[in-house]
């Protein structure tokens, strides 16, 4: 461990604060104190960037509150968006492990990560990476948009925007140290070490500065190839490395995010390599932040964001997957929020971004360390401007907004968006109709069989109706159903030696979601449905052949259920139950060429329990111990695509052990 903490040494500053969750509450010791309504009252603005509480916002929104992440004993963020109706979990290569979203995989460009207001997908291939990575215990809430975000946030905001807010100096006002380990029959699941300080100083200078630094490994089981080579995925560790710190002085704001995402591979993108190879995703991630109140009502504010990544980066030439690229990013952008009138608020905004990528070691034949074209770098600028109106109303509030773009590469793209929605107790009701796109990344465009026919932006319109209706002062409930249309997808295809990308005509799905949510003073819960259908699908190495209904490797139904229970003083007992159902996906056995047997793989049911208790022997003190997995399901990770990567094995039944210490300043 001394040896990995050894390698994050850089000293940074920075930090735009956000709105906490705390803050619109009031300071909570404990969730329970708080009323289902204050928290269906709670504001959110990841939808329209305008706070409105839950029910009013302006999309199909999920919000996870700090309580829940601590009290689930969730280990990464892979465990806490496993609990959000209609995400699900794939592998893609290289043993990297994403997201789909209401059955499309959502990997590649079509999912917007956001902490702190930084954009954390890499700019190369747009990819996120998931397991053992970022720090769960230092969240102070996620806000998650279950469907386009693209006329606020651009490309990236397809089909989902996950908004994660970190606790700043406010919710800290001290130093808070958390241990994490999981551990497996026979090794270990990860050991990770957390460290967050945050206070605010005499003239009202807020500092905060956290990190994660640790070790871990995905399974214990054994991997094999469709080419019938087997290693064990002990050799797979997945070490997480991550320095979060910031500043914030009345309206001026500045943050740094350094993110150091470990990966051994050896699984390359199908057939096994001979040895495991050291893999790195590293970004650097800042903001400088001016928010000036120019009058009553009127709010200008600019930016100015980098970002600096080195992602997939193989440097052993000997490895088929050898990758050596770095991608950086210069924002500037300025936006205005006006509120008109009481009930009328005006939001509008331009930004300019310059991405430049360049190869840090000449190309090598045979391997992915490809020029871009005929050169060994290449620069892009894309232009922007959104406007968003926003009337409150007494009969329904209304949404009006649209975003348009201009990519150097690959021309212009114009999304609108209208929602209405309505509250009328104890129900309420949201029509939403929403257009958005993906640009392609560097990669994308690069890889182009054909330089002819190049890449161009895939778009996509999503529909989506939602009703909910507040039984009484302790239970809830909601319904939506969405169709989703994507034409000219990106389509990423892969053999054992080569990777491309190329559009194809169209895919999309069409499904239901449903959620429960009750909350007494002896605890809360959830319960949530999903399902998806494929509707209009035309990428075949998404299809299931003979089947028209499910897209590959994604379930077509979900069910969670999560909550906790006060058991006794400061001693909370959380049980969770996730089912999948099984999806169609390419299984072992296989032909020994590459290719697998096309199986209705077996449902997967996840049992969780997590016991901890709270100011154990002295205040400020939390320890907790719980079983993730306890039936022992295989949980298989599989691929969403047709591209010859066999099912990896996912966490087997793990001890979870987490002590934490908070010292107020």
């Amino acid at each position: 461990m001394s040896a990995l903490l050894c390698r994050f040494v850089p000293i940074c500053v920075a930090f735009a604060a956000a709105p906490a969750f705390g803050d619109e509450l009031g300071d909570i010791s404990d969730i329970t104190d708080v009323s289902l309504d204050d928290l269906l009252n709670t504001d959110v603005d990841v939808a329209s960037k305008v706070p409105q509480t839950y029910r009013e916002v302006p999309g199909v929104v999920t919000v996870i509150t700090r309580e829940e992440i601590m009290d689930s004993g969730a280990r990464d963020l892979e465990d806490v968006l496993r609990l959000v109706p209609g995400f699900s979990m794939g592998i893609d290569v290289e043993a990297i492990v994403s997201i789909g979203v209401r059955g499309n995989w959502a990997h590649e460009g079509k999912m917007l990560l956001l902490i702190d207001g930084q954009q954390m997908n890499e700019t190369l291939y747009s990819t996120n990476a998931l397991g053992n990575h970022y720090p769960v215990d230092q969240i102070e809430r996620i806000e998650i948009i279950r469907g386009p975000g693209s006329a606020i946030y651009g490309g990236y905001a397809e089909l989902a925007v996950i908004n994660i807010v970190t606790r700043g100096a406010d919710q800290l006002n001290g130093v808070a140290i958390y241990g994490h380990a999981g551990l497996n029959t026979d090794t270990y699941g990860h050991l990770n070490l957390s460290v967050a300080a945050g206070q605010t100083l005499p003239g009202g200078l807020k500092l905060s500065l956290s990190g994660l630094f640790g070790q871990g490994h995905r399974s214990n089981a054994d991997y094999s190839d469709f080419y019938g080579d087997t290693f064990p995925l002990t050799e797979h560790e997945i070490d997480p490395g991550y320095v979060n710190v910031g500043a914030q002085w009345k309206d001026l704001s500045l943050r740094f995010i350094y993110d150091h995402y470990g990966v051994d591979e050896r699984d390359g993108l199908g057939q096994n390599e001979t040895q495991r190879f050291d893999q790195k995703f590293v970004g650097y991630y800042g903001e400088l932040a001016y928010k000036w109140r120019a009058r009553e009502g009127l709010t200008i504010t600019p930016v100015i964001n980098y970002k600096r990544q080195l992602p997939w980066n193989i440097l052993d030439q000997s490895s088929g997957v050898f990758y050596d690229k770095t991608a950086e990013r210069v924002t500037g952008a300025v936006s205005a929020s006006y509120d008109v009138k009481e009930n009328l608020n005006v939001l509008g905004g331009a930004e300019v971004y310059w991405d430049h990528a360049f190869l840090n070691q000449p190309a090598v034949m045979d391997t992915l360390q490809t020029q871009f074209g005929s050169s060994d770098s290449v620069s892009y600028l894309n232009e922007a401007v959104f406007a968003q109106g926003l009337l409150e109303h007494s009969f329904a509030n209304v949404t009006v907004g649209a975003r348009f773009e201009h990519h150097s590469q690959v021309g212009n793209s114009f999304v609108p968006r209208v929602a209405v929605t309505r509250v009328f107790e104890p129900a309420h009701i949201k029509v939403l109709y929403s257009e958005a796109f993906r640009a392609p990344g560097f990669e994308n465009i690069n890889l182009a069989p054909d330089p002819m026919t190049p890449v161009s932006p895939e778009r996509t319109r999503v529909g989506e109706l939602e009703t909910g209706y507040s039984i009484d002062d302790h239970n809830f409930v909601t319904f939506n159903g969405y169709w989703i249309r994507i034409n000219k997808p990106i389509v990423y295809f892969v053999d054992a030696a080569a990777e491309g990308y190329q559009n194809l005509p169209r895919t999309g799905t069409l499904g239901v979601e449903a959620t429960y949510k009750l909350r007494y003073k002896w605890g809360y819960g959830s319960l949530s449905y999903s399902y998806y259908a494929a509707q209009g699908n035309e990428v075949s190495s998404y299809a299931v052949p003979g089947h028209a209904s499910p897209l590959l490797g994604m379930p077509q139904h979900k069910l969670t259920m999560h909550g906790a229970w006060n058991a006794w003083k400061n001693l909370r007992v959380a049980p969770s139950f996730l089912v999948n159902s099984g999806p169609w996906a390419y299984t072992q056995p296989n032909d020994g060429a590459g290719v697998g047997t096309l199986t209705h793989a077996d449902a997967s049911v996840l049992v969780n329990l997590f016991v901890s208790y709270r100011d154990l022997g002295m205040k400020g003190v939390e320890a907790g111990v719980g079983l993730h997995n306890i039936l022992d399901d295989e949980n298989h990770y599989y691929q969403p695509y047709d591209g010859g990567h066999a099912p990896m094995r996912g966490s087997p039944r793990q001890l979870l052990l987490r002590v934490g210490y908070t010292h107020p300043l």
